[in-house]
């Protein structure tokens, strides 16, 4: 006796409340052959070698992360922020000790420059704008673009900056604060006037550190340390 092929018939409309969607049957072990038709029970249906999904499979395998980790020293993307824990009020910050967020707010050309938006947490400017291109990084001041950090990142490398200049140095071992503990780290100071005003960005966080002088300083009081961000910080490896 030969066996018979699956015999189908048109469905008949339906209730919305009886109505089942064929994704769900198929995640359920079950089988959906098509919009339109469904197969008498006990039918034999042989499916292409492809279209067989094993259950086990389906439920342990897990998609390849799209998103490689961050790699920029300081990773500005639209609506991110940094939560810095400040201390020792004080000084032309006025910055009071607890936690002050600084947020990406937009973009704008400026001087033909494609620029980051950013509120500052405290300060007498409550927005800069920030120019980003691979390790540089610019602020505009004063109707200019000055660094903050130029590229190529080197040990001991120095540029002008208001009435100075920046000296950057490559942080010897990874750099603990609250938010975690990072690699990659690289402190730009006030050289030689002011050495205790330090900035300290490590690579895929961005700013992490922050010291604003001594007790004879005019930037003195307003140290702060990362606490926390609106996105995945790296982890050293174990």
């Amino acid at each position: 006796m030969h066996a018979r092929s699956p015999r189908c018939r048109r469905r008949r409309p339906r209730s919305a409340q009886r109505w089942r969607s064929p994704t769900i049957l198929a995640l359920a072990g079950g089988l959906a052959i098509g919009p339109g038709c469904t197969c008498r029970r006990g039918a034999k249906v042989e499916l292409p070698v492809d279209a067989a999904v094993d259950a086990g499979e389906l439920a342990t395998e897990t998609p390849p992360d799209a998103t490689p980790p961050e790699s920029r020293i300081y990773p500005l993307e639209e609506d991110r922020w940094w939560d810095h824990r400040y201390a020792n009020p004080g000084g032309p910050y006025d910055c009071k000790p607890g936690v002050h967020r600084t947020t990406i707010v937009g973009r704008r050309t400026i001087s033909g420059r494609e620029a980051w938006r950013m509120t500052t947490a405290c300060g007498p400017k409550r927005e800069i704008a920030l120019a980003v291109e691979g390790d540089e990084l610019a602020m505009w001041f004063n109707g200019k673009w000055l660094h903050l950090l130029r590229a190529p990142l080197e040990d001991g490398a120095r540029w002008p900056w208001v009435g100075s200049r920046m000296r950057l140095t490559r942080e010897p071992a990874p750099v603990e604060v609250e938010a975690g503990t990072f690699e990659d780290c690289w402190t730009v100071t006030l050289a030689p006037d002011l050495p205790s005003v330090a900035t300290t960005y490590c690579r895929g966080v961005g700013i992490v550190r922050l010291r604003r002088g001594g007790p004879k300083s005019s930037y003195a009081g307003n140290d702060a340390e990362l606490v926390g961000a609106s996105f995945p910080l790296p982890t050293l490896p174990e």
